[in-house]
């Protein structure tokens, strides 16, 4: 039996391309391998440096480094999703596009250097500083482009909540629901919860 389920366990970590020990494998899948630049292993405390691209949303972006594209979901921070809608002033508000510009802002060009913290949905979460010193997490939370994760990451932007909070800056000075209730209530594949409002 426990044969079994390690070898269960191996296979569904392979697919993911995450190893055994808690790494991932990014790199070429197909294609000509001859010409595809090195797969890069990545672990808890691996360091990526280089320019982000396509930002998803408000809080996932990828990083180009040594010739890959490297999905990252920023530390700390929980962004509203891309298709979430707020109310400010009384008028519908695009506040999951509001804080993926307010993401591409805080990076701008800058190269950035990026610490692995967590594998999760064949991405890595990370905490990413730009060259000039920016903590990309913790402005997204000062200037109001995103909520302090309270889950994973204990709080640690919660102080600079707080603050953007009283001043209502960004997002809270519009009528937000909490993006992990927002996901709740829009995920079509799960039970919604309760006070959700009707679709």
């Amino acid at each position: 039996m426990q044969t079994h389920i390690k070898t269960l366990f191996i296979g569904l970590t392979a697919g993911l391309g995450i190893g055994v020990g808690g790494t991932l494998a990014l790199g070429p899948s197909s294609g000509n391998e001859s010409d595809a630049p090195a797969t890069t292993i990545l672990g808890k405390g691996s360091k990526i440096s280089g320019r982000a691209k396509d930002f998803h949303d408000g809080d996932t972006f990828r990083l180009t480094h040594a010739g890959q594209d490297i999905a990252l979901r920023v530390w700390g921070i929980d962004a509203p999703e891309l298709k979430q809608m707020c109310s400010k002033d009384g008028k519908a508000t695009a506040c999951g596009e509001f804080a993926r510009e307010g993401l591409e802002k805080i990076i701008g060009g800058d190269a950035m250097t990026c610490e692995m913290v967590l594998p999760s949905y064949n991405r890595w979460v990370a905490t990413c500083v730009t060259a000039g010193g920016r903590n990309i997490g913790a402005e997204m939370v000062r200037q109001g482009y995103a909520t302090a994760d309270m889950k994973y990451s204990k709080g640690a932007y919660k102080s600079l909540e707080d603050e953007a909070r009283a001043g209502k800056i960004g997002i809270w000075g519009m009528q937000m629901d909490d993006p992990t209730r927002w996901r709740n209530c829009n995920n079509k594949k799960k039970n919604r919860p309760a006070d959700c409002p009707r679709p």
